[in-house]
Parts: structure tokens; C-alpha cells; sequence
């Protein structure tokens, strides 16, 4: 069994390498946000998807700073043999899950904007969103309660494990529903092929990514146990790390779609070169009809006939 300061050094080290991961996929979203389609000139003021840029940006800087605490409570615990400091890990949860539910926001306003703007489609969501906000503030004042020298309360710890099931609910439900759409509006145009290949890049990219590791994270997180404590900070990392990747792969997918769709569009309405056959004037006289048919005789090659058996036989007959 690995102990505390292990644990974390693991977890910390899982985390750091999927932050490169997420830094690699960071620089391209950026690069479709902040710039034009092709080339690297800066897209207009009034062009740049600024909420989206903000969202991507607050998304960085909670991740960066996430990861500065882990290694700053590395650091704490080697200087004070083993001690931790508490108010790092209650920043941290705070930090990952905030960041979440970003992310989880996003999903709704998307689905809501992919609907019409219609509000029936996000009920469910936005009352898991709201009861997930609630569960933070719960589990972030016990947390804090309990550096003060308060005896903790197991039952409201557990709650991480709701806002855990939340976030996935949300994440299979929003995913799901823009898929569904994006299905039906292919059945009717001649890119299906194209548009049902990109709702696949998408589940697979962004919704199972998220749900996958979250679905780990929460198979641990029942038992509060020093033997599973790194298993729990190493899916927490993780976890956590994938929750910037798949929201980038959604900003990755969407903008490379839409290029590809303003790229086939002009090439789809071009006017095919077709070339008729003038008919001739009846006043053309035999000799230009001799000259056209020689050329005609000339340009296209002439195939031999075969005979059939019958005619063959007919023949030998007539000359005997």
C-alpha cells in the first residue's frame, strides 16, 4: 500500500503528463478560435467566437492552477514529513469539479442552440447542473469545516459522488441529444455519410472520453480507504485531465466540420461542361456529307462483325 505522499507524487505525475496532452489540443483550439480559416491571420473582433474563447481560456487557467497545487502540496508534505495541508486539497476539489461543470454548461448551451434554442431539451440538464452546483457548495463547507477542527460528516463527504453521477448524466444526455439531431438532419441531405461520421468523431471523441473515466472515478470513490487512495488521485487526474481534452476535441470537431462543409458546397453547385451535337443543315451538300463521314470513319475505329454458326453454314450452302 502506497502512502499519502506516493499517492499524490503518482496522481501528480499521471496528471502532468495528460496536462501535455491537453496543452497540445489547447494550442489548436485556439488556433481555430483566435484564427482564420486558412493561414495564421487573426481573425476580425467582431469574427472571434468570444465566449467561447473566454470559456477555453478560465478552462487553462483553473487546470493550470490545479496542477501548481498538486505539486505545491508534494512540496508541503516533504518539507513537513508527511503532513498535508488541508486548504491545497480543498482548492483542488473545488478547482476540478468547478471546472466540470464549465464544461457541462457548455454542453447545454450547445444542445439548446442545436435545438432551436428550444428550452423542453435542457430541463433535465440544467436541474442536474443546478444540483450539482448546490452539491459543491455542501461538500466544499464540510471540507472547510473540518480544518477548523470539526468532526467530519461521512454522509455529506459522500456527496462528491453525486456531483460525480450528475456530470456524466448530463454529459451522455447533452451529447446524445446533439447527436440525435445532427442524425436526423443527415437522413434528409445528400452529406449523411459525412454528417453521421462526424456525430461518431464526436461521441467517441468528447462524450465517451469523459464518461468513461468518470464512470472509473466514481467505482472508487465509495469507500473512503487509505487502499484506495491513489487509485482515487491517479482517476482524479485523469479524470480531470480529460474533461480540457474532450471540451478542446469538441472546438477541434466543430470548426473543422464547418470548413469542410463550406469547402464542398461551392465545389457541389459548378456547372458541369457538357457538349451537344450540333445538328446538320439540311442545305449541306453530299460532298461535306462524304468529307464528315470519312472523318467520322477515321476518328472512330472500325470493329470487325463476327458471324454467327447459322450464317457460316448459309454461306458453305449458297456456294456448294
Amino acid at each position: 500500500m502506497l502512502s499519502f505522499l506516493e499517492s499524490v507524487i503518482v496522481g501528480t505525475f499521471v496528471q502532468g503528463l495528460l496536462y501535455g496532452l491537453y496543452l497540445a489540443t489547447l494550442m489548436h483550439a485556439v488556433r481555430w478560435l483566435a484564427f482564420a480559416d486558412e493561414g495564421w491571420v487573426l481573425r476580425k473582433f467582431r469574427a472571434i467566437n468570444w465566449p467561447m474563447l473566454v470559456i477555453t481560456t478560465l478552462i487553462f487557467l483553473m487546470m493550470t492552477a490545479d496542477l501548481g497545487l498538486s505539486f505545491h502540496v508534494i512540496l508541503y508534505v516533504i518539507r513537513h514529513k508527511g503532513k498535508s495541508k488541508g486548504i491545497d486539497l480543498v482548492i483542488t476539489a473545488f478547482l476540478e469539479n468547478a471546472t466540470r461543470m464549465i464544461v457541462d454548461g457548455t454542453l447545454i448551451y450547445r444542445c439548446y442552440i442545436v435545438y432551436g434554442q428550444s428550452i423542453g431539451i435542457i430541463i433535465m440538464p440544467v436541474i442536474l447542473l443546478v444540483g450539482s452546483i448546490g452539491c459543491l457548495i455542501v461538500y466544499t463547507y464540510e471540507n472547510v469545516r473540518i480544518l477548523y477542527g470539526q468532526l467530519p460528516n461521512f454522509a455529506l463527504l459522500h456527496i462528491i459522488e453525486a456531483i460525480y453521477s450528475c456530470n456524466v448524466a448530463i454529459t451522455v444526455f447533452t451529447t446524445s441529444a446533439i447527436v440525435y439531431k445532427i442524425w436526423r438532419v443527415s437522413r434528409s441531405s445528400s452529406s449523411s455519410k459525412r454528417s453521421l461520421g462526424f456525430s461518431m468523431r464526436v461521441i467517441a471523441e468528447s462524450g465517451m472520453l469523459f464518461t468513461f473515466t468518470s464512470i472509473l472515478l466514481i467505482s472508487v470513490m465509495f469507500e473512503y480507504s487509505p487502499r484506495l487512495e491513489a487509485a482515487q488521485l491517479v482517476l482524479s487526474g485523469i479524470n480531470f485531465s480529460m474533461t480540457g481534452v474532450a471540451f478542446n476535441l469538441i472546438i477541434l470537431r466543430v470548426f473543422k466540420h464547418r470548413v469542410k462543409v463550406d469547402n464542398i458546397t461551392p465545389a457541389s453547385k459548378q456547372i458541369s461542361t457538357i457538349r451537344f451535337n450540333v445538328p446538320m443543315n439540311n442545305s449541306t451538300n453530299a460532298h461535306s456529307s462524304l468529307s464528315h463521314e470519312s472523318r467520322t470513319q477515321s476518328t472512330y475505329p472500325s470493329f470487325p462483325v463476327t458471324s454467327s454458326k447459322d450464317d457460316l453454314e448459309r454461306g458453305r450452302e449458297s456456294t456448294e
